[in-house]
């Protein structure tokens, strides 16, 4: 039946758009959508991903089970992520503002992860904003593909980095900061020219830093174990090639536990190391993540 006026109601005209939207909302070809999300992500950036089972997540997402996540690296391809399940989340406007806006949500490494980047498009590979937050997760599964000859880091990481990537040399530009717990581990086959360190347990270690330019800046380092406590503050020029061979400038303080298994006190007498008032001794650490040098 026509309106008298000749016009078609607002009421009629507002249940058409919703009947609309509905329509599109059901029939959207969603699965679809983020598998070819996956494949665009995948060619554009160099990330791999590999699952077992793929499920659909409303109202834009994705989740992988059985995931695994491959960075590129200069070597070949990293392996970033490996757990129980990936949830993948999307936004559909962000590709209107010709950027790319994903959150993670992962269980894997015996905790809980989070993050989200953001990425401009086209994807270019490392370009774009990052947040990753960590809760109780096994480090010596995360760092396996960089451990130093048979050093090994044990125990349960918390905390949470931000760090901004741009342009062909991204990381000489990264800036950022993080914030990290290491609690409950342990530290073996630790090689330091100058000090013998036995394998030793740590109840916490915690760290914070800036990073600027390619450079970290360390704020804080604590560390307090069964056979000393230290700190540091210095800077870690990072090597974008090989994480390892990162040079180090830190200065360090540290102090024996009372039956010195490190031997701190004569290390201290050679290199004419006064302790201050708390029993710290003043040392430098120099030299590279592989090939570390206490002065």
């Amino acid at each position: 039946m026509s309106h008298p006026s000749g016009r078609v109601p607002i009421s009629y005209l507002f249940y058409g758009l919703v009947l609309f939207c509905l329509l599109v909302a059901i029939l959207f070809p969603y699965k679809r959508f983020a598998k070819t999300m996956i494949g665009r992500l995948e060619q554009k950036s160099g990330v791999e991903l590999r699952y077992q089972e793929f499920a659909f997540a409303a109202p834009f997402g994705f989740q992988l089970k059985n995931a695994e996540v491959y960075l590129p690296a200069r070597s070949g391809r990293i392996n970033a992520y490996k757990g129980e399940q990936l949830l993948v989340k999307f936004s559909p406007l962000s590709l209107l503002m010709k950027d790319l806006s994903l959150k993670l949500e992962g269980i894997g490494y015996g905790g809980e992860l989070e993050g989200s980047a953001r990425l401009d498009l086209p994807i270019q590979p490392v370009t774009g904003d990052y947040e990753l937050r960590l809760k109780n997760v096994r480090i010596q599964e995360l760092i396996s593909q960089f451990y130093l000859r048979n050093f090994k880091l044990s125990g349960a990481i918390t905390g949470e980095a931000d760090v901004h990537l741009e342009g062909a040399q991204a990381f000489s530009s990264a800036t950022g900061k993080l914030e990290a717990i290491l609690s409950d581990g342990q530290v073996r086959n630790i090689v330091i020219q100058g000090l013998d360190i036995p394998d030793f347990a740590f109840d916490k270690m915690d760290a914070a830093g800036i990073l600027q330019n390619g450079t970290l800046q360390l704020r804080h380092f604590k560390v307090d174990s069964d056979i000393l406590l230290g700190e540091m503050e210095g800077e870690i020029r990072i090597t974008p090639q090989d994480i390892r061979d990162s040079q180090l400038n830190l200065n360090a303080r540290l102090k024996p536990k009372a039956n010195d298994p490190m031997n701190l006190h004569t290390v201290a007498t050679l290199f004419d190391k006064i302790a201050d008032r708390d029993g710290y001794y003043p040392f430098k650490i120099t030299g590279t993540f592989r090939f570390p040098q206490l002065i």
